[in-house]
């Protein structure tokens, strides 16, 4: 007896006697499987559904490209959270499913046609989908709690500085008020027997001698301090070891090497992605501590990829640079409306990226829209 997969599955399909054949072979194997109706509009189900992987079951391999095209193009929900594609291929088809997987327009293939001895292959295949998918979120949570590893790591070293300093100040002060008994001592000279008398009352024995263990008392406070805060920046350095990872975002080439280039150069870790479309799906298999991100570029927009960005959970929280050759005010305040943290006009230099970045990456404050013009030189 075989468990059953806790997920929803997609089934597109243009075939009844496919539909069949496949539902037939899930079932039981997926908790739930949506089938719409072969002339229902493909991506106005698939957004109204719950599914984590899509099957294309169709009779030819381009059939399913074309609505992959769609989804990606027309589809609210396709980039809102992490989905896996899986294309069904008969045997003379077997080369260009491949290729197609090879490029990342689908995440899997199986051949389907003929039916072959093995009746589990697309059984197996999806739990291997949804595996993974379930992998992915463990790793966001990791992702999520490593950020706020960081925020509790600054914060600590704040302590930590405030520690130390507060250590000096009260040995300073320790330090001072031994030597006011020093020179109180010196001055007095030893106690006469007939002083012995008063002693009991002034305290005078017990408060030196209170002040010889505050002194004592202080120096080792100081020492363990010290000791406290090198031993503790030594762990911390342990966590802080990287500069940060960076998607870069950019159409065009010459503009996007030029940009992996000075980040690189910079001690940054560079991602990138030539089309909107490709960084949204980037983004569901990591998130970045930053995205550079072009405007104009084929398909899908800039601003539609940050708008996308802030309806998703684990990406809504990344900060954005706009980077355009497009500096028109419409542009700008459609770009803070969406809260982009920053906006850089091409061309521009080398001190003016790596300073933009640095500042946005500093900053520990969510972006959030503006109504006054940026400084964009």
């Amino acid at each position: 007896m075989h468990r059953e997969l806790n997920g929803t599955l997609f089934l597109a399909a243009n075939n009844t006697s496919t539909v069949e054949s496949v539902s037939a072979l899930l079932r039981g194997a997926v908790s739930r499987v949506i089938i719409p109706d072969i002339s229902a509009d493909m991506v106005r189900a698939f957004d109204d559904s719950e599914a984590k992987v899509i099957v294309f079951a169709f009779n030819e391999v381009e059939q399913a490209v074309e609505l992959n095209e769609r989804l990606r193009q027309q589809s609210q929900r396709l980039h809102s959270r992490p989905c896996r594609l899986l294309v069904l291929c008969d045997k003379f088809e077997v080369e260009r499913a491949f290729d197609l997987c090879c490029k990342g327009v689908f995440d899997n293939y199986i051949v389907f046609w003929p039916m072959a001895y093995d009746p589990h292959r697309l059984k197996m295949s999806i739990l291997q989908e949804f595996r993974e998918l379930d992998k992915l979120e463990r790793t966001r949570n990791r992702v999520k709690k490593l950020a706020d590893l960081h925020k509790a790591v600054t914060a600590l070293e704040a302590i930590m500085a405030r520690q130390l300093e507060g250590g000096h100040a009260l040995t300073d002060t320790v330090k001072s008020v031994l030597a006011l008994k020093y020179e109180q001592t010196a001055q007095a000279g030893p106690l006469r027997d007939t002083d012995r008398d008063h002693r009991e009352g002034a305290g005078i024995e017990a408060l030196y001698q209170r002040l010889e263990n505050l002194g004592r008392m202080a120096s080792s406070f100081e020492a363990l301090s010290r000791k406290n805060c090198q031993s503790s920046k030594a762990a911390l350095s342990d966590i802080k070891t990287f500069r940060g990872t960076i998607l870069v975002v950019e159409d065009d080439a010459f503009h996007r090497n030029l940009m992996v280039a000075l980040l690189s150069a910079g001690g940054y870790q560079v991602l990138v992605a030539p089309s909107a479309e490709e960084a949204l799906l980037l983004l569901q298999e990591t998130t970045p501590d930053l995205v550079l991100m072009d405007i104009n570029m084929p398909g899908m927009s800039g601003l539609d990829a940050i708008r996308i960005m802030r309806q998703n959970d684990w990406s809504r929280h990344v900060p954005v640079i706009v980077i355009s050759g497009n500096n028109e005010k419409d542009v700008i305040v459609e770009s803070v409306q969406l809260g982009a943290s920053t906006f850089i006009v091409k061309p521009f230099s080398r001190q003016v990226l790596l300073n933009k970045v640095q500042a946005v990456l500093h900053s520990t404050r969510p972006a959030a829209p503006r109504e006054v013009p940026w400084n964009m030189m």
